[in-house]
């Protein structure tokens, strides 16, 4: 069934949990300690979040990040919390918009600032939907943190340190947003040689805003132990990433994983060392962040 009630404009806990960004176990509790919510309810119990109720919930995230406990807003309305989150944002010099969040992140990172860069980390969560925290600060700050190290701009520390943070905060919201019940599946690693990791860390993050459960098995990883972990699992995905794998070497390891994959498990390949291979019968190769997200959406 369909995680949005058919015509009443109203959507299940798991779908708002990925639209807010707010687990649906914070999100019950809200409502049972705080009586932040009273949704509709299913004959058979299920919570139903109408439009309002959502973008009391944005608000109320908003508000957290700028320090108010969930139980001095939880009874305020739309317009009340409105006006709070306004007071906070003309009272304040900071800009806080997505590219002014990546490079205050590269600033905090320049000096090592571990406490500040995690900081902004948490704040663009607050502030965004999942997947624009992904697509306008997260996959930003990769690119210009790989492209500062390229050209030794960034030591090899800082580098370390900028990733660290990131795959820690992506795991964060992949297990928040983790939905409880789902019939889809989806596997993400990287191909054996392939070290770099984060590109099939997003991908799985993605995966899981959209619905799907996924297993995610980090980078590096023999096409033996995929296949058997996609037949394990009974996945209807497998999720890969190429970056700096060598073509030979990469079109040999996927190679070897389409020859053990059956018809039913769709193999989606993405990365910046993608353009160059010879992709096997079957795979897909999605060019970007917005290609993957809409098939996902579509399918």
């Amino acid at each position: 069934m369909d995680e949005r009630s058919i015509g009443d404009g109203h959507y299940r806990i798991g779908a708002v949990a990925r639209m807010v960004g707010v687990s649906t176990h914070a999100l019950r509790a809200w409502e049972r300690r705080y009586d932040a919510l009273s949704p509709k309810r299913t004959e058979a119990g299920g919570r139903l979040y109408s439009i309002d109720d959502i973008e009391r919930l944005r608000l109320m995230k908003s508000l957290l990040a700028y320090g108010h406990s969930i139980s001095n807003i939880a009874r305020l309305g739309v317009q009340d919390l409105t006006g709070l989150l306004n007071e906070h944002r003309s009272s304040g010099a900071t800009d806080d918009r997505p590219e002014t969040l990546v490079r205050r992140y590269l600033k905090a990172i320049d000096a090592l600032d571990m406490d500040g860069a995690e900081q902004i980390l948490l704040r663009a969560t607050a502030l965004l939907p999942p997947f624009e925290v992904v697509r306008q600060v997260i996959v930003p700050v990769l690119e210009r943190v790989g492209a500062a190290w390229e050209v030794g701009d960034m030591c090899i520390a800082q580098e370390h340190a900028a990733t660290a943070l990131v795959r820690g905060h992506l795991g964060g919201l992949m297990r928040t947003l983790q939905p409880a019940d789902t019939r889809t599946t989806s596997i993400a690693t990287t191909p054996a040689g392939e070290l770099h990791e984060l590109g099939a860390l997003i991908a799985a993050v993605l995966a899981t805003m959209r619905g799907q459960r996924v297993v995610y098995l980090g980078p590096n990883l023999p096409a033996s132990e995929i296949v058997d972990a996609v037949r394990r699992t009974g996945a209807q995905r497998l999720l890969l990433s190429v970056v700096s794998l060598e073509p030979r070497a990469a079109e040999k390891e996927l190679c070897a994983i389409a020859q053990g994959l059956t018809t039913r498990t769709t193999a989606l390949v993405g990365g910046r060392g993608v353009d160059a291979l010879t992709l096997p019968a079957g795979f897909l190769h999605l060019a970007d962040l917005d290609a993957l997200d809409a098939h996902l959406t579509e399918n």
